[in-house]
């Protein structure tokens, strides 16, 4: 998830190249999951390219650390840039003279976000991405209450 908050806040800022930079972030979400898994599976062989990187022999899909570790890698590369889109549209709701008013003030950046940009951001894009961590985590409960949120967003 922070992954996905730091992708939205590199979205929203007024770069010159910022469409590009959008369809960069959020391309490995657009890739079919088929296609995207056959690509993990190639770089986590035994001489694929993660062992080429590191430089040593891991056998990625095995039991044991390692096999955790490339399944967190390949669901974070795949579902970081969702969690990115639904925080970049809360971001895009919070008017710049909120901004410009704390500047003034001289509030720093670090405040901003803390102060202005997480309270501010749109309640369902947030309501979302907890659901879809919760999700993620795989118990019942979590998973009941994701599915609520889902059907009644306005109630959360």
């Amino acid at each position: 998830m922070i992954i996905g908050v730091a992708m939205a806040l590199v979205m929203h800022q007024a770069l010159r190249w910022r469409g590009i930079v959008r369809a960069g972030i959020l391309v490995p979400w657009a890739i079919p999951t088929a296609v995207s898994a056959i690509l993990w599976q190639w770089i986590f062989q035994a001489d694929g390219v993660a062992n080429a990187i590191i430089g040593s022999q891991v056998l990625w899909t095995t039991e044991g650390w390692q096999a955790k570790v490339a399944v967190m890698i390949a669901d974070t590369w795949k579902t970081a840039p969702f969690i990115g889109l639904l925080v970049l549209a809360g971001l895009q709701i919070i008017p710049r003279d909120i901004y410009e008013a704390a500047r003034v003030d001289g509030v720093g950046p670090v405040r901003q976000f803390w102060s202005i940009t997480l309270p501010l951001s749109d309640r369902y894009s947030s309501s979302r991405c907890c659901s879809e961590c919760w999700t993620r985590c795989g118990c019942s409960t979590c998973r009941s209450s994701s599915l609520e949120t889902a059907r009644n967003p306005l109630r959360h």
